[in-house]
């Protein structure tokens, strides 16, 4: 599915996680890696110094079962970065994964993602972030997510 507004030069495109495209598969699970290391970098800075093992495993297991995956594309096969959400019941949406290549942060695509997930969203939406990843509480933040419960964590 391709939505009509191209933006900056860009397109969404909304896929499953139950049929991922053949010549999507490798910029997903690029991008899915990167997140992967920078979690654990923000991980190691508040979990005393500690390195977890979050490794990948495969792209499959890096979704639940039937989410739905916007995807920020340039140009036929360029993949900017994506978002993952899925519906809880029907009166709730979860944020699963935000990743937008580090080249272009900064420019409005994280805005451009999470305004097509929350269009049409159920009246709760829920995300869970990382304390520290400043930019992430900042984007949430300023689409009107608030912090609701403390979810504390222990790395071996």
């Amino acid at each position: 599915m391709f939505f009509p507004n191209h933006v900056r030069g860009v397109r969404l495109e909304c896929i499953n996680s139950n049929n991922i495209p053949d010549n999507i598969k490798p910029h997903l699970t690029r991008m899915v890696k990167a997140m992967i290391e920078e979690e654990r970098e923000m991980l190691k800075s508040i979990g005393n110094g500690r390195r977890p093992q979050i490794e990948f495993q495969n792209l499959e297991t890096s979704f639940a079962p039937d989410t739905s995956i916007l995807l920020l594309r340039e140009g036929i096969d360029k993949v900017l970065g994506f978002s993952s959400c899925y519906n809880q019941g029907y009166d709730r949406r979860v944020i699963e994964l935000i990743y937008i290549d580090p080249s272009i942060r900064g420019k409005g695509y994280g805005g451009l993602l999470m305004s097509q997930m929350l269009s049409n969203a159920p009246s709760i939406v829920e995300v869970t972030v990382l304390v520290n990843n400043e930019a992430a509480i900042k984007l949430y933040n300023k689409f009107g997510f608030f912090s609701t419960i403390m979810t504390l964590s222990r790395v071996k």
